[in-house]
């Protein structure tokens, strides 16, 4: 029996990333886990599920529990999104705990994925969580049976969600529960080596620097390693950079993150001989002295996998409708017409540098 081990650690390597790939290879899903992204449609929409024949989803309902206001938003997103040839079956196991993920094609076994990880953002892209995956189909087919035999309830239909949906708006919040003391001091301060989370310099700005262009992605294998380097603007002037500020560099085309980078010049333009030595330049003529924060990522970048889509998805399930860019804007669609360079909101920006150096200083 072959297996593999599943973890967080890496986001190419994510369960996220992991499910999105083995749903490509098969033509029904059975998702089995306790908690759930109320709105599961925006993980599930960005992958292709037009060829899915049918999706089992088994979870818990459990009578007072506050889930289940989203238990009645995720099972009517699945409704929503489900409109095609896909037969969707929801059912309920009021004493699951377990989380696993199994998949077929043409009615033969695929793969399993048994995890610590619920299908919630923390647990398929960010948490400290493992699993194996096996493909051996005896064991996959007695798990099924076991997991089928343990149903409480099945076969929610839509007017159901929907009568769900209905009484969930009527409910008032719930009152503030007893408010924990917080405090006056951190513990993980006595701990040499523990890491602060990165703070936002408000003083300086945070941009997204893309790299390279529609029909000239960056080349797979390099590597964005060196600690002094150059980033390359547009023949308009990035009179907006400044000496200090931050620059989070993005490969076009691959949608994936490359680097944190700081500003330690003014810009500068080519000269003559540089552009003639390199035609290149003529369209990117305009440069600024950086230096590289985060050269572990920028050199793994390509097995790092770090999509920029993924972290904006998981920042708005923590931040629902949050800005992304300075502008106010939610997404990076900006991107589509050709920027060199979009200015990131605070918040978000600090999200981002997060990801990467937890990333970075585990390779370094």
């Amino acid at each position: 029996m072959a297996y593999r081990i599943l973890h967080n650690l890496v986001p190419a390597a994510s369960h996220g990333s992991r499910l999105r790939e083995l749903i490509r290879l098969a033509d029904e899903l059975l998702l089995v886990s306790p908690f759930m992204m109320p709105d599961i449609a925006s993980f599930l929409n960005a992958t292709d599920i037009s060829h899915l024949r049918a999706l089992h989803v088994v979870t818990t309902l459990r009578t007072g529990s506050p889930d289940q206001l989203n238990k009645a938003r995720t099972f009517n997103s699945l409704f929503n999104m489900m409109e095609g040839n896909t037969q969707l079956t929801i059912s309920i196991n009021n004493r699951l705990h377990g989380k696993i993920y199994i998949f077929k094609k043409q009615g033969s076994f695929v793969a399993a994925m048994i995890t610590s990880a619920n299908f919630t953002p923390n647990g398929l892209f960010h948490g400290h969580e493992w699993g194996i995956e096996i493909d051996d189909a005896g064991q996959i087919g007695t798990l099924e049976s076991d997991i089928l035999l343990s149903i409480e309830y099945t076969g929610v239909t839509r007017a159901q969600a929907e009568q769900m949906e209905t009484q969930r708006r009527q409910i008032p919040p719930p009152e503030p529960a007893t408010i924990v003391p917080i405090i006056p001091f951190d513990l993980n301060q006595l701990i040499p080596n523990a890491r602060p989370a990165f703070v936002v310099n408000r003083s300086i700005n945070y941009w997204l620097k893309p790299i390279g262009a529609t029909g000239n992605w960056v080349e797979e294998n390099r590597s964005f390693d060196r600690v002094e380097d150059v980033l390359h603007f547009s023949t308009i002037p990035p009179t907006g950079v400044r000496e200090g500020d931050i620059l989070l560099a993005y490969a076009i085309g691959w949608q994936l993150m490359l680097g944190i980078y700081e500003s330690t010049g003014k810009p500068i333009y080519a000269t003559e001989e540089e552009i003639e030595d390199d035609s290149w330049l003529e369209r990117w003529p305009w440069y600024i002295p950086a230096r590289n924060l985060a050269p572990g990522f920028g050199a793994n970048w390509r097995l790092i996998g770090l999509s920029l889509t993924d972290v904006v998805y998981q920042y708005h399930e923590l931040n629902p409708d949050s800005a992304v860019t300075a502008s106010g804007a939610t997404n990076f669609n900006a991107l589509n017409h050709g920027k060199d360079k979009i200015k990131l909101d605070n918040d978000f920006a600090a999200f981002l540098i997060n990801r990467m150096e937890e990333i970075n200083n585990r390779l370094v």
